[in-house]
């Protein structure tokens, strides 16, 4: 009985309209090549911070348009920087996680206050 709950759960799921989207902006930064992540500014109302994928070790600043706002450089290396986050306190977690190849031991999450 529970795996036709279950069925009739995800039949019920993939029937559902998906939700309509609106675009209200692009990214005009050149340099941003291949966004990675995008977190809103919990600081600043209408701030958005955002990252190319890899190791260049930039966070750019965004409006909700896709304004260019700046970007900051920030002091570590990375190797392949895929995420980033934010908690209610206004920290940055920059997740440096990517193994395409498989064959990192060990990632790295920096927290930038």
């Amino acid at each position: 009985m529970r795996h036709i709950c279950w069925s009739l759960w995800f039949i019920a799921l993939a029937a559902a309209a998906p939700p309509a989207t609106t675009q209200i902006g692009q990214v005009r930064a050149k340099s941003l090549n291949e966004a990675s992540g995008l977190i809103a500014s919990r600081q600043h109302a209408g701030l958005y911070w955002t990252h190319n994928d890899g190791d260049d070790g930039v966070l750019y600043a965004v409006a909700a348009d896709g304004s260019d706002l700046g970007k900051v450089k920030i002091n570590a290396k990375f190797r392949d920087w895929e995420d980033i986050a934010a908690d209610a306190d206004g920290n940055l977690y920059l997740a440096d996680i990517g193994n395409n190849s498989r064959e990192r031991k060990r990632v790295t999450v920096y927290r930038i206050a």
